[in-house]
Protein backbone atom coordinates (compact mmCIF):
# COMPACT_ATOMS: atom_id res chain seq x y z
CA UNK A 1 0.00 0.00 0.00
CA UNK A 2 1.05 3.44 -0.60
CA UNK A 3 1.82 5.97 2.33
CA UNK A 4 1.77 9.53 1.84
CA UNK A 5 5.61 9.85 1.67
CA UNK A 6 5.62 7.43 -1.01
CA UNK A 7 7.94 9.00 -4.24
CA UNK A 8 5.89 6.08 -6.81
CA UNK A 9 3.28 8.75 -7.45
CA UNK A 10 4.18 12.19 -7.60
CA UNK A 11 0.57 14.56 -6.32
CA UNK A 12 -1.45 16.07 -8.99
CA UNK A 13 -1.02 13.66 -11.75
CA UNK A 14 -3.55 11.93 -13.22
CA UNK A 15 -4.60 8.39 -11.61
CA UNK A 16 -3.68 5.73 -13.85
CA UNK A 17 -6.48 4.33 -15.33
CA UNK A 18 -6.33 0.73 -15.87
CA UNK A 19 -8.54 -2.21 -18.34
CA UNK A 20 -8.75 -6.08 -16.75
CA UNK A 21 -10.87 -8.45 -18.31
CA UNK A 22 -12.38 -9.76 -15.41
CA UNK A 23 -15.49 -8.73 -13.18
CA UNK A 24 -14.94 -6.13 -10.17
CA UNK A 25 -15.85 -9.01 -7.99
CA UNK A 26 -12.89 -10.49 -8.57
CA UNK A 27 -10.75 -7.63 -7.83
CA UNK A 28 -7.50 -7.83 -5.53
CA UNK A 29 -8.35 -7.05 -1.78
CA UNK A 30 -7.79 -3.69 -0.27
CA UNK A 31 -9.98 -2.00 -3.38
CA UNK A 32 -12.34 0.13 -3.07
CA UNK A 33 -15.35 -1.36 -5.43
CA UNK A 34 -18.08 1.03 -6.65
CA UNK A 35 -20.97 -0.25 -8.39
CA UNK A 36 -23.75 2.34 -9.90
CA UNK A 37 -27.41 2.49 -8.60
CA UNK A 38 -30.68 4.47 -8.96
CA UNK A 39 -32.96 6.48 -6.25
CA UNK A 40 -35.38 3.75 -7.00
CA UNK A 41 -33.20 0.78 -5.34
CA UNK A 42 -33.30 -0.86 -8.33
CA UNK A 43 -30.59 -4.03 -8.17
CA UNK A 44 -28.74 -4.45 -11.01
CA UNK A 45 -26.63 -7.75 -12.34
CA UNK A 46 -23.86 -6.54 -11.40
CA UNK A 47 -24.82 -5.77 -8.11
CA UNK A 48 -26.00 -9.26 -7.25
CA UNK A 49 -22.64 -10.36 -8.79
CA UNK A 50 -20.63 -8.36 -5.91
CA UNK A 51 -23.48 -9.75 -3.02
CA UNK A 52 -22.30 -13.32 -4.13
CA UNK A 53 -18.77 -12.22 -2.53
CA UNK A 54 -19.76 -9.35 -0.30
CA UNK A 55 -22.92 -9.52 1.22
CA UNK A 56 -23.81 -5.74 1.47
CA UNK A 57 -27.06 -5.90 -0.74
CA UNK A 58 -29.39 -5.93 3.18
CA UNK A 59 -27.24 -2.64 4.26
CA UNK A 60 -27.97 -0.79 0.70
CA UNK A 61 -31.87 -2.07 0.73
CA UNK A 62 -31.69 -0.11 3.88
CA UNK A 63 -29.35 2.97 3.41
CA UNK A 64 -30.90 6.02 2.07
CA UNK A 65 -30.72 6.57 -1.76
CA UNK A 66 -29.92 10.15 -3.29
CA UNK A 67 -28.53 11.63 -6.52
CA UNK A 68 -25.28 12.03 -5.61
CA UNK A 69 -24.24 10.74 -2.59
CA UNK A 70 -22.40 7.68 -2.38
CA UNK A 71 -23.47 4.70 -0.27
CA UNK A 72 -20.89 3.31 1.65
CA UNK A 73 -19.89 -0.36 2.78
CA UNK A 74 -17.11 -1.31 4.39
CA UNK A 75 -16.24 -5.04 4.31
CA UNK A 76 -13.70 -5.84 6.84
CA UNK A 77 -13.24 -9.02 6.83
CA UNK A 78 -12.48 -8.69 3.43
CA UNK A 79 -10.28 -5.61 3.14
CA UNK A 80 -12.99 -3.85 0.60
CA UNK A 81 -15.20 -0.87 0.54
CA UNK A 82 -18.31 -0.44 -1.57
CA UNK A 83 -19.63 2.29 -2.97
CA UNK A 84 -22.99 2.96 -4.01
CA UNK A 85 -22.98 5.59 -6.64
CA UNK A 86 -26.23 7.23 -7.36
CA UNK A 87 -26.64 8.32 -10.97
CA UNK A 88 -30.12 7.98 -11.86
CA UNK A 89 -33.37 9.05 -10.39
CA UNK A 90 -34.69 4.96 -11.79
CA UNK A 91 -32.92 2.68 -13.93
CA UNK A 92 -34.15 3.53 -16.61
CA UNK A 93 -33.03 7.31 -16.46
CA UNK A 94 -30.05 8.37 -18.70
CA UNK A 95 -27.05 8.35 -16.90
CA UNK A 96 -26.35 11.73 -14.53
CA UNK A 97 -22.56 12.62 -15.43
CA UNK A 98 -22.94 15.53 -12.50
CA UNK A 99 -23.99 12.84 -9.74
CA UNK A 100 -21.25 10.22 -10.84
CA UNK A 101 -18.69 13.16 -10.51
CA UNK A 102 -20.19 14.13 -6.90
CA UNK A 103 -20.20 10.48 -5.87
CA UNK A 104 -16.81 10.07 -6.93
CA UNK A 105 -15.67 13.42 -5.60
CA UNK A 106 -16.84 12.25 -2.17
CA UNK A 107 -15.46 8.69 -2.42
CA UNK A 108 -12.02 10.11 -3.35
CA UNK A 109 -12.27 12.31 -0.53
CA UNK A 110 -12.97 9.33 2.17
CA UNK A 111 -10.95 6.82 -0.05
CA UNK A 112 -7.41 9.67 1.46
CA UNK A 113 -9.24 8.71 4.66
CA UNK A 114 -9.02 5.28 4.15
CA UNK A 115 -6.05 4.48 2.88
CA UNK A 116 -6.80 2.75 0.18
CA UNK A 117 -4.89 2.46 -2.69
CA UNK A 118 -6.74 0.75 -5.57
CA UNK A 119 -10.34 2.02 -6.87
CA UNK A 120 -12.22 -0.44 -9.51
CA UNK A 121 -15.33 -0.17 -11.57
CA UNK A 122 -17.35 -2.39 -14.12
CA UNK A 123 -17.35 -1.39 -17.06
CA UNK A 124 -20.75 0.21 -18.19
CA UNK A 125 -22.90 -1.19 -20.88
CA UNK A 126 -25.19 1.33 -22.39
CA UNK A 127 -26.90 1.02 -25.22
CA UNK A 128 -27.64 5.06 -25.50
CA UNK A 129 -23.93 5.96 -25.15
CA UNK A 130 -21.22 4.18 -26.93
CA UNK A 131 -18.87 6.51 -25.26
CA UNK A 132 -19.88 5.78 -21.61
CA UNK A 133 -16.67 4.63 -20.52
CA UNK A 134 -14.22 6.88 -22.36
CA UNK A 135 -16.27 9.38 -20.12
CA UNK A 136 -16.03 7.92 -17.38
CA UNK A 137 -12.25 7.04 -17.60
CA UNK A 138 -11.73 10.80 -17.83
CA UNK A 139 -13.83 11.88 -15.18
CA UNK A 140 -11.50 9.24 -12.68
CA UNK A 141 -8.66 11.09 -14.16
CA UNK A 142 -9.68 14.44 -13.31
CA UNK A 143 -11.13 13.80 -10.13
CA UNK A 144 -8.89 11.39 -8.75
CA UNK A 145 -5.51 13.60 -9.56
CA UNK A 146 -4.27 13.96 -5.65
CA UNK A 147 -4.88 10.14 -4.91
CA UNK A 148 -2.36 7.11 -5.54
CA UNK A 149 -5.11 5.02 -6.75
CA UNK A 150 -4.90 2.80 -9.88
CA UNK A 151 -8.78 2.93 -11.10
CA UNK A 152 -9.44 -0.62 -12.64
CA UNK A 153 -12.55 -1.13 -14.96
CA UNK A 154 -13.58 -5.03 -15.16
CA UNK A 155 -14.28 -5.85 -19.15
Amino acid sequence: MFTEDSPEKPLNQPCKVVHVNKSVADIEAETTIIYLSAEDGHISKEMEQLNKNFSFLKEFKLARKQLGIPIKCDIPKKYYILYGCIIRKTHEDHFDFVSFRKCVSQINKNNKKDGYVFVAIQAIKDDKDDLINEKNNYNFKKLFVQSRCLCVLGW
